[in-house]
């Protein structure tokens, strides 16, 4: 009898783990959700009742509860998956020579992988349907549905200023700090540091009036022919009314003055600007001076700390953005699967399901919970922090601060926001998050998930 080689037993269980998940009510379920989701949710959210907006919300609240959703199912099933069988003694009716235990638990995770693929992309073709449709009969003028499509409906790469040099201010900073009696002791001197570069930052996104500010952009190598570039800018006065700011802007090629271009659009406090810039004033590889000038006579005018100017250079359809955004949720939802999978290896499924979940949730929000006395005091404070805090501030900055480095690749920008803003998700973005959290991450769930599943000699009944 001619034994099935490694590759046919890996497909034969994951065939098994998707009919399975198939024939369970699992699959019934998540698609009602989802589609209840993708054409109920926006009936009931209106938006601000313009094009954009709805647009929006189609895409943050369908496509993002859609992924919560699945990602909240997947984890719950990927747990199960491996700890219901040992539990039951189902296993050992798989985890038999010549089946491996790297072959058993790839085979469960392919079968998870391709039950996430099929509901995910039911979200997906239900958004894309949804949307065309919208725009279709949208009552909204020929100018607002060109300003849709132009704005979010496209792939646009962001080109962000230079970033601002200020370590010979914080040092200048720190050394006024010093004099006006600063204790290093009670505050060290690299927190202070982070401080006093929170504080200079923030300054440098104010413009008050009659004055005026600059970026520095440098545009990619490789341009597009004829590529839309627009200047985008989020801005609003500091006195918080939303009104009118009245400013000018001058966009210059380095190196060449004679090309400065200048325009003086109305901005609306705490609303999105985008400048379409001219025809052949950005090129390939040219750095643009960015100027705005504060006309008013006063209020500040305030700019976004993260996204206060950047360039978009259209570069993509919408459709295989949403592609490849989609490629991103399913990388990061494979992710979870694995997570869970390995979780219901080394425990029993309710502790798996509660270590899961919780390891997810610290990665997502344990930044917010580290206690930081540069935060609390200033860099003058002559109050040291007391025994507790320091104790507790000692033992889990570190911790908090290894698990945020291994979870940046999965909770970075979320793929769905870009989608929505407009903004290219590159080809690049969606190989690295497949090699690193699919291939990488994935990878080394499975292989010491494997160890611990041959160690436990399953087939001969220990549990």
């Amino acid at each position: 009898m001619r034994i099935p080689d490694s590759t046919t037993r890996i497909h034969a269980i994951a065939a098994l783990a998707f009919r399975t998940a198939v024939r369970s009510r699992l699959l019934l379920c998540m698609s009602a959700l989802l589609l209840l989701v993708t054409f109920g949710l926006p009936a009931t959210i209106a938006g601000d009742g313009t094009l954009s907006g709805t647009v929006r919300v189609l895409l943050d609240y369908t496509l993002g509860l859609s992924s919560l959703l699945l990602g909240v199912a997947m984890l719950w099933t990927s747990c199960a998956g491996v700890a219901r069988e040992i539990e039951t003694g189902h296993i050992r009716l798989i985890a038999v020579r010549p089946v491996h235990a790297l072959e058993l638990w790839l085979g469960k995770w392919l079968g998870l992988l391709a039950v996430c693929g099929l509901l995910l992309g039911i979200a997906g073709i239900g958004t894309y349907t949804l949307l065309r449709w919208k725009l279709h009969t949208s009552p909204a003028s020929t100018e607002e549905r060109r300003a849709t499509t132009e704005q979010i409906l496209s792939g646009q790469r962001r080109v962000v200023p230079q970033p601002d040099v200020l370590e010979t201010a914080m040092e200048l900073r720190l050394a006024e700090a010093a004099a006006k009696g600063w204790n290093p002791k009670l505050i060290p001197r690299a927190k202070a540091l982070v401080l006093i570069r929170a504080q200079l930052l923030s300054e440098r996104a104010t413009v008050a009036p009659a004055t005026e500010r600059s970026w520095l952009l440098d545009l990619p190598r490789r341009l597009p022919k004829s590529a839309p570039v627009t200047l985008r800018t989020r801005i609003s006065p500091s006195d918080g009314t939303g009104g009118l700011l009245a400013g000018s802007w001058t966009v210059t090629p380095e190196g060449h003055p004679e090309r400065a271009w200048a325009t003086t659009p109305q901005h609306y406090g705490n609303q999105i600007t985008h400048i379409a810039l001219p025809p052949g004033l950005a090129r390939a590889g040219q750095t643009l001076r960015v100027t705005y000038r504060n006309d008013t006579h006063a209020n500040t005018a305030v700019f976004d700390l993260e996204r206060g100017v950047e360039l978009l250079v259209r570069e993509s359809s919408f459709a295989s953005n949403l592609l490849r955004a989609l490629l991103v949720v399913w990388c990061r939802l494979g992710l979870l699967c694995a997570l869970g999978l390995a979780a219901g290896t080394c425990f029993s499924f309710p502790v798996a399901a509660f270590c899961a979940s919780a390891l997810v949730l610290l990665s997502m929000t344990g930044h917010y919970f580290i206690t930081n006395e540069a935060a609390d005091v200033t860099i003058n404070s002559r109050t040291p922090p007391s025994a507790a805090s320091a104790m507790i501030h000692k033992i889990s900055e570190p911790l908090i601060h290894t698990l945020e480095r291994l979870a940046a690749p999965a909770v970075s920008e979320s793929p769905l926001a870009m989608l929505s803003d407009g903004v290219l998700v590159s080809w690049t973005h969606t190989l690295t998050s497949l090699l690193t959290l699919i291939i990488l991450y994935g990878g080394t769930l499975a292989l010491a998930s494997a160890a611990l599943l041959r160690r436990r000699e399953l087939a001969t009944g220990e549990r």
